[in-house]
């Protein structure tokens, strides 16, 4: 399609968001079921997702715990910024750890520790077990939560751990793996079952600790198969920085942590600002994988691909607790501003398909028909934060209302995270440096849900079903329809059409 063609195309969804429109099925429907779909898709050029879901990096829905559950399900997490970096690390940290089949840096504990020690270590990094050095760093022994059950704090580690006896497997001794023993899955079954154990220690010829491996994470490799993981069997997870402030020391910590992508949010990413923030980033952590928004127009998104960032973010205002709109007067609808970029960068800017980032739509995610247009439009992924708000695994604590229980769920740019936000960057009076600042979010209360896995189920079934209803059997075919189509692409609706439509929602 030309320059003038897509221009005038563009023109008929200026103005245009999901529930504007809908898509007519096309061809024949080949889905023997909903599974038979792959929504394998990117969040960045180099962060692969098995299907397009990102949870929003925002304060009150994303820490380790949602991140986990996202990236079980094959999406990713983007944890929240709105804390101290350490803490923050530490919440990128729990989440890689959550899910492996090797876990190659175990916990350890030196042989002389005391049992006060190792309970707190422990606790200190959420883990039920610490394998233990001897003097020279060789494997001594094991020490779980079962071990320091009703000890005294001031006990020894040494007369309570299982040991390690070198030679033949002893009864009462420490069972562990060489790497040849673990070669398969199966493998290590068979002997985790054969010796009644949950842990089982790697190590190498000389008995020096290579690794450890767990029960639970074989059970998890076979509970969800669309973990989302990286080459080292750890999940993938990204986490948010700002550009300005403390975020080169957040992005350093993040990358210690080994995060698989960081995400540089602010409300409105073209400007002179963050651009510094970009190329400072570049200088200090040279390509790592970044992703920049947020942005509405196609020339917002060529001069930040100038930049030379794995990802880009869509969405000016549209969020649920989002007041920029409102404010300030200024936003894109997210179906126009999806289908504007992804098309004018190759029409006006004239970039091939697989020179154009990934795009993330961010904001107005209500259900699956909102998912189904935006991947169409030019996503290759979308960012929720409504939707997963108050679930089981967002942070905070749930409070009683006549109602029910509740959850506090407030907007990036609101007061309210803004003091969470310069309280971590170490300001005096965060109170008073917020107060500056025009809100552009407001704090919503929403009530307490069960998992967010059963929405994300809900959610990727209706996506599965749309892409089905097109004739295809994958998001990459499905991408690759025009939605510009006068006879197979949107349909634009009217009034009447949009409440045939769309008016059942929350009924």
């Amino acid at each position: 399609m030309n320059q003038t063609e897509t221009a005038t195309h563009l023109t008929r969804f200026r103005g245009k968001t999901y529930r504007s429109v809908i898509l007519p099925p096309l061809g024949e429907n080949r889905a023997v079921s909903r599974d038979a779909v792959a929504l394998d898709t990117r969040f960045s050029a180099n962060v692969p997702l098995k299907q397009p879901l990102v949870s929003a990096n925002m304060l009150d829905v994303t820490e380790s715990k949602m991140a986990i559950a996202q990236s079980l399900e094959g999406g990713i997490g983007i944890i929240q910024r709105f804390c101290l970096p350490d803490r923050q690390g530490h919440e990128v940290g729990i989440t890689k750890r959550a899910h492996n089949f090797l876990i190659e840096n175990p916990y350890t504990i030196q042989v002389a520790a005391t049992i006060g020690e190792a309970r707190n270590m422990m606790g200190q990094y959420g883990v039920g077990s610490l394998l233990v050095k001897d003097a020279n760093g060789k494997l001594a022994g094991l020490l779980t939560q079962r071990d320091v059950r009703f000890v005294d704090d001031s006990e020894p580690v040494e007369d309570h751990m299982t040991q390690r006896k070198t030679g033949k497997e002893k009864r009462g001794s420490l069972v562990v793996a060489t790497l040849d023993e673990t070669v398969s899955v199966d493998q290590v079954i068979k002997k985790l079952t054969r010796h009644k154990i949950k842990k089982l220690p790697v190590v190498d010829a000389n008995n020096f600790i290579i690794g450890l491996i767990s029960a639970k994470d074989i059970e998890r490799l076979r509970q969800y198969p669309l973990a989302n993981l990286d080459q080292r069997g750890n999940l993938i997870v990204g986490a948010a920085i700002g550009a300005v402030g403390d975020f080169i020391e957040r992005a350093q910590e993040l990358k210690k942590k080994n995060v698989d992508v960081i995400v540089m949010d602010v409300t409105s990413a073209h400007s002179a600002s963050v651009k510094k923030a970009i190329r400072e980033f570049r200088r200090k952590l040279g390509d790592y994988e970044l992703v920049v928004g947020n942005i509405g127009t196609a020339e917002q998104a060529h001069a930040l691909i100038q930049e030379g960032v794995q990802g880009l973010k869509i969405g000016i205002g549209p969020g649920g607790p989002c007041t920029t709109r409102l404010g300030t007067g200024i936003g894109v609808p997210q179906l126009f501003a999806t289908s504007e970029i992804n098309w004018n960068l190759i029409a006006r800017y004239n970039y091939k398909p697989e020179q154009i980032p990934p795009l993330c739509a961010d904001g107005n995610i209500r259900a699956g028909c909102d998912i189904v247009h935006a991947l169409i439009a030019g996503a290759s992924s979308v960012m929720i934060g409504t939707l997963f708000a108050g679930t089981e695994e967002t942070p905070g604590e749930s409070y009683e209302k006549p109602d029910g229980r509740h959850k506090r769920y407030a907007g990036m740019a609101s007061i309210e995270a803004a003091i969470e936000r310069y309280a971590a960057m170490g300001y005096e009076d965060p109170i008073a440096e917020a107060l500056k600042k025009a809100p552009e979010g407001i704090p919503l209360e929403v009530k307490v849900r069960g998992s967010v896995r059963t929405i994300i189920h809900e959610l990727l079934g209706g996506v599965r079903s749309g892409i089905s209803h097109r004739g295809v059997l994958s998001l990459a075919d499905f991408k690759k329809q025009d939605p510009f189509d006068p006879e197979t692409g949107f349909i634009i609706l009217d009034q009447a059409a949009r409440e045939e439509s769309y008016a059942r929602e929350g009924k």
